[in-house]
């Protein structure tokens, strides 16, 4: 409610003594509704006719557990209990072949893969860190690393191959070994048109701008801003959360 502010509804500010905001700091979007002061790179949009605001959504009988409206958030599907596949890997899945060598979707800034990308044909690439995602095989120059790398590649492309497990590890290293020469070069000599703010949100939606910059031909990219589960210090830590997700998507769309 702090992100969408009813200012309009005198129940907002009874329910939040202490944490709603002061109507005169809020960045009015009518006479009802507004934003957190901490949005303006979001508001600007919103006037540009580039931003829209979607409230009340969310499922039947909804369940208050946080993991449990994940997996039901990342997978669309909230009659089932136990999932395989996430919405956007059903999608790839329907749109991509098994062995196509380019990398439909990448997950970054995250420790493992969302069950939103995760699928059954291909295997999406998730990078934590893009400074350490790089293919280090042995050690010192480059020509020195070129032999191995060549030799993880080819044995990546076995055509012997026999189904299962075994396969399924050979395509994950292709892709990651593809994936991870991509993303160093499209990194080389990109300048942004934007000024991105110093977050780690703004440098994982700076790369994605680079990526799509390149050319190459990645359609999905799925990042994520956590921390919102806030316990105490709610208001200082909720604003800066708010500045970090609007100043990046700002730039970003520039």
């Amino acid at each position: 409610l702090n992100t969408v502010i009813p200012f309009g509804d005198d129940e907002y500010y009874k329910a939040r003594p202490g944490l709603g905001v002061d109507r005169d700091q809020i960045l009015k979007l009518d006479d009802y509704h507004g934003l957190h002061p901490r949005l303006a790179g979001l508001k600007s949009l919103y006037d540009e006719g580039r931003l829209a605001v979607l409230q009340g959504v969310g499922y039947p009988n909804p369940d208050r557990s946080h993991f449990r409206s994940m997996d039901i958030w990342h997978s669309a599907e909230p009659e089932r209990e136990t999932f395989d596949r996430g919405w956007l890997g059903r999608t790839l899945d329907a749109q991509v072949g098994a062995a196509d060598a380019q990398a439909p979707a990448l997950a970054l800034g995250v420790q493992r893969l969302p069950l939103a990308l995760v699928a059954s044909k291909i295997n999406v690439p998730a990078v934590s860190d893009l400074s350490a995602y790089r293919l280090e095989v042995g050690s010192g120059s480059s020509e020195l690393q070129a032999p191995p790398r060549k030799l993880l590649s080819e044995h990546a492309e076995r055509n012997d191959q026999t189904g299962g497990e075994l396969d399924f590890l050979r395509q994950t290293a292709l892709t990651a070994y593809r994936s991870a020469e991509r993303l160093r070069s499209v990194t080389e000599g990109y300048k942004a048109a934007a000024e991105y703010p110093a977050s780690g949100l703004g440098a994982r939606l700076k790369l994605i701008a680079q990526i799509i910059a390149s050319g190459l031909e990645t359609r999905i990219f799925f990042v994520s801003l956590s921390g919102f589960d806030t316990h105490s210090q709610q208001a200082a830590a909720h604003q800066l959360l708010l500045a970090e997700l609007g100043d990046a998507v700002q730039a970003f769309h520039k």
